[in-house]
């Protein structure tokens, strides 16, 4: 991954599957038909229906069509896009990586922007986006390398033909190979420590070898270049043989986004990439005809154990019938939602009692390769001790999901929820994140389901549904386990990630009590409950700047603002004495609230969480900020929810140390930053008062007497004592309402001790001190015109080979 000044790269897997483009109606043109600009021009002025489905409040224009060379292109009249943003997806990823050359596709997209023989300097491309304010990068994924930037309107004629030349003749040049291939080994080093990337390498890599999903994808200084030099082979050539093969027009999806119209851009695009014509090119291809997971081969019902330094995981990996191609059906979509159900009969629930585990995360992941399912958790230190317990009450909660069944009721209902969120979604924050969205989603959907694939259910397929619930059985399972009690000095190396780890058979009598696994508190969820109706909109003057309601307390209202949705943002303050976090140990104790104020509202307002509405709870040195968002129906009643539970949640001492341990075991996992995310934590360390360091806040946490039940209520009653109240509501709640609302604010937020209750509080303030714990101190300030200053801080992470 390339990356320039400013960039923002998207780590994200990218799952889509590969579907053919097809023309239809007047929107696609066929293949064969030459389009000049000046019939494009002349064609695009006319009038025409609006072909890609887009939500309601979508003011964009978008215009696809296929080139005589095979390039697909799709232009988006933009009228308020602040800046020129282009991209380019190509149909190839780490899945075509010769054998001999493994990481290749990634290298390749480090090489394509250093330089083109039209453009030949290495700089050029980034040296003029930064000019125009602008920025670049590109991702390699399984299936599709997309490379993306964006720039001031002024700097688009001359970068966007500079972007044109890498994909038509690239220079490749050999001192550039050399000096390249170091970045992408540091890449890969750097990423070395983290769990989630060696977990997901090791489970593919297990794979059958006669599928691609087993070979390393990153690529490291030994695959590109030590080794196939022993053999006598060239890594330029293999690069220019892979661009050659692969980087043909017929693969290559083109998205421009501008505040200019459809015919201007296509103008532009024809001028640049019109040099581009018809090759000879093999269709993108796709392997899912050989099982990359099997009995047959060995490959499937395998348990990996893995040590970590960092807070133990769980992953569990099923492969599922291949859904490339299948979008519309969305048939992973019910799986989504029954494992999103946090509420009562839910997994997580019930995880969350028995203290194994306190959140997990699932992915599908489709590839021409297949599709394979992946559910990960994040275990407490009982769930390490008890994985086989975790799983287990996973297939029991599968069992009741299958004895009630996804039925066509639920789904439309889900249909619509889905419907809903999509007419109604908030603008992309990035116009180049925006472009690369759709570049990336072109090769696998219909271009006039740019929007939709993977979003909308168009079809109900009660049959596709029901063949993914049934592949989640313990029989087509593979699991890997990472814990701090593994021994890392397992027979078995894995050379790319450079850790040990074991393999086994899952034993018999293990899966044969997983498939029998039931449970009377496990069941399937409910049908959406707050799938918002009311969607009209408020009539006021939009405002740049918001309006002063009230001063004491504080309240501001924008109203709608620049987007026009039925939706509204609280954003709340409450402010208190810096004194009352001013040590370690309070530090500590704030972030044990906010994790205890999310556990105890887990499951009453997951039914809110599931219909687009969300909440948020961050400790300051300062105060506390909290926030509301979503559909403005039933954002109220959120507020009444959350705010009682924030004041003094009801919790026990058993919840509070599961919060603690939990704590615990986050700070001292170091693995999942990396060395300049730790820098960051330094710097603010020494520059901003009660600011603690990880070191110094996890000793506080391990401190049972000054964080403790107890403390945590000494903490909560000064910080409610008197609460300095602001508010700024924006979005679709108008100036009446808001008063209303802050008023209910008020009321929960009120100080609940009387006045010599209070005199009682500043008493013993003053006699005893604010809180316990380690004593704060104040940060170095200096005259910088005078002073000078260097602070040397060691990375945290053992194994981390980079600083």
């Amino acid at each position: 991954m390339k990356l320039s000044p400013g960039g923002n790269p998207s780590m994200q897997l990218l799952t889509l599957a590969l579907y053919a483009t097809c023309a239809a109606g007047g929107f696609l043109r066929r293949s064969g038909e030459r389009l000049t600009p000046e019939a494009a021009v002349a064609e695009v002025e006319a009038p025409e229906a609006e072909a890609v489905r887009k939500p309601k409040t979508d003011q964009r224009r978008y215009h696809h069509e296929v080139w005589s060379s095979g390039l697909s292109v799709l232009v988006v009249e933009d009228p308020n896009a602040q800046k020129s943003s282009y991209a380019m997806a190509v149909e190839v990823g780490s899945l075509e990586d010769p054998e001999d050359f493994q990481g290749l596709a990634h290298f390749c997209e480090h090489m394509v922007f250093l330089g083109s023989k039209k453009y030949p300097a290495e700089d050029q491309f980034s040296d003029r986006l930064a000019f125009y304010g602008g920025q670049n990068n590109a991702y390699t994924s399984a299936d599709q390398t997309v490379y993306y930037a964006e720039v001031d309107d002024k700097g688009f004629d001359q970068t966007f033909d500079i972007f044109a030349q890498f994909f038509i003749e690239p220079t490749f040049s050999g001192n550039m190979v050399d000096r390249e291939i170091n970045a992408v080994d540091s890449e890969h080093k750097k990423n070395m420590p983290d769990i989630g990337r060696r977990l997901f390498h090791l489970m593919n890599s297990r794979g059958n070898p006669e599928s691609p999903v087993s070979k390393f994808a990153t690529g490291n200084l030994k695959t590109l270049k030590l080794d196939p030099e022993k053999a006598g082979k060239s890594l330029p050539q293999a690069l220019r043989r892979f661009h050659q093969e692969h980087y043909c027009p017929s693969r290559m999806h083109l998205v421009i986004m501008r505040n200019a119209s459809v015919a201007e851009q296509l103008k532009a695009a024809h001028r640049s990439f019109d040099v581009l014509g018809r090759k000879p090119c093999p269709a993108r291809p796709v392997y899912d005809n050989v099982a990359a997971f099997s009995r047959a081969t060995g490959t499937l019902g395998r348990r990996l154990l893995v040590h970590t330094d960092g807070a133990p995981q769980l992953w569990l990996m099923f492969p599922l019938v291949s859904l490339r191609g299948r979008y519309k059906a969305l048939p992973e979509a019910y799986i989504n939602y029954a494992m999103s159900h946090y509420g009562p009969g839910g997994l997580k629930a019930l995880l969350k009692h028995e203290d194994l585990s306190l959140q997990y995360s699932t992915m599908t992941e489709t590839t021409p390769a297949g599709t394979n399912l992946f559910v990960i958790f994040s275990l407490t230190e009982q769930g390490a001790s008890k994985p086989e317990e975790v799983v287990e009450h996973f297939f029991a909660y599968f069992a009741a999901l299958k004895a009630k069944g996804a039925t066509k009721e639920l789904l439309e209902k889900l249909q619509a929820m889905n419907q809903v969120m999509f007419d109604y979604q908030e603008p992309s924050a990035s116009e180049s994140s925006y472009v690369t969205q759709l570049a990336g989603a072109l090769p696998s959907v219909r271009p006039e389901d740019v929007l939709t694939g993977g979003v909308l259910m168009d079809e109900i397929n009660l049959t596709l549904t029901g063949q993914l619930l049934e592949a989640i059985r313990p029989q087509n399972l593979n699991l890997a386990l990472a814990t701090r009690s593994f021994d890392a000095s397992a027979a078995r190396h894995e050379e790319y990630y450079d850790f040990n780890y074991t393999e086994e058979p899952l034993p018999e009598a293990l899966v044969r009590r997983w498939a029998s696994a039931s449970s009377a508190a496990l069941a399937a969820p409910p049908a959406p409950r707050f799938v918002p109706q009311a969607l009209g909109l408020i009539s006021a003057e939009r405002r740049k700047v918001p309006d002063k309601l009230q001063s004491e307390p504080q309240l501001w209202w924008l109203g709608l603002g620049r987007f026009q949705l039925p939706k509204a943002q609280l954003q709340l303050k409450l402010g208190f004495d810096r004194s009352v976090v001013g040590t370690a140990a309070r530090s500590a104790l704030a972030a044990v609230h906010a994790r205890l104020v999310k556990l105890a509202l887990e499951e009453p307002s997951d039914a809110f969480q599931m219909c687009g509405l969300g909440y948020g709870v961050a400790a300051a040195n300062d105060g506390l900020s909290v926030s509301f968002s979503g559909f403005n129906e039933h954002l109220v009643e959120l507020v009444r929810l959350v705010l009682p539970v924030l004041r003094r949640p009801k919790i026990s001492a058993a919840d509070f140390e599961v919060a603690r341990r939990q704590l615990i075991l986050d700070l001292a996992d170091v693995t999942g930053q990396q060395p300049y995310q730790h820098a960051m934590e330094a710097l603010e360390v020494v520059t901003v008062k009660n600011t603690f360091s990880r070191a110094a806040t996890l000793a506080a946490a391990r401190d049972e007497w000054a964080v403790s039940l107890g403390e945590l209520g000494a903490m909560l009653d000064e910080m409610f004592e008197e609460p300095k109240i602001s508010m700024l509501v924006t979005g679709n709640i108008d100036q009446d309402e808001s008063k209303q609302l802050m008023a209910e604010v008020q009321s929960i937020l009120a100080p609940r001790r009387g006045l010599l209750g209070r005199l009682w509080l500043r008493f013993t303030h003053l006699l005893f001190g604010s809180s316990r714990g380690s004593a704060a101190y104040d940060p170095l300030v200096l005259d910088l015109q005078k002073e000078s200053w260097r602070c040397e801080w060691g990375t945290p992470s053992p194994r981390t080979p980079t600083r």
